[in-house]
């Protein structure tokens, strides 16, 4: 998909979030999120992170809810796209026919100076992905088998 095309599905579908609710669903928040990533936007896949940590998290047990104004919970899918944030968007990996491969720079907000993707599994084998910041700000990605 050309960028701007991409570009143009983001910004559309941000009009649209204002459209339909102010009480988000949890995994539309993380779709926006690894989308921004996929754009090179750190900033904007940092805002719609944070949105995602403000009121889901229900007691007892901070279990993830659907929305914010509801206790719909425990859904898995609120749980995964969370998980997808880190796994799909900041890392910028992919499933592809050639296994798992970077498909776009990585970006992490701007606060962070590392991620550790630690254990993962894919194909049979385990592997830590890290994501780091040089000293020009500029985020790398290396994994260790």
């Amino acid at each position: 998909m050309p960028a701007q095309v991409r570009r143009n599905d983001f910004d559309f579908a941000l009009r649209s979030l204002k459209e339909l609710s102010p009480d988000s669903n949890a995994m539309l928040l993380a779709m926006i999120s690894v989308q921004a990533a996929q754009l090179g936007d750190q900033d904007a896949a940092d805002k719609w992170l944070q949105r995602q940590q403000t009121g889901f998290l229900k007691p007892p047990f901070n279990v993830r809810s659907e929305t914010v104004l509801n206790n719909t919970t425990y859904i898995l899918a609120t749980s995964a796209g969370f998980l997808q944030n880190f796994l799909y968007g900041l890392s910028g990996l992919r499933i592809t026919d050639q296994g798992l491969a970077t498909q776009y720079s990585p970006v992490m907000p701007a606060a962070w100076n590392t991620l550790l993707l630690r254990n993962m599994a894919f194909q049979g084998k385990r592997f830590d992905f890290i994501l780091e910041r040089d000293a020009s700000g500029h985020v790398r990605a290396t994994h260790s088998h």
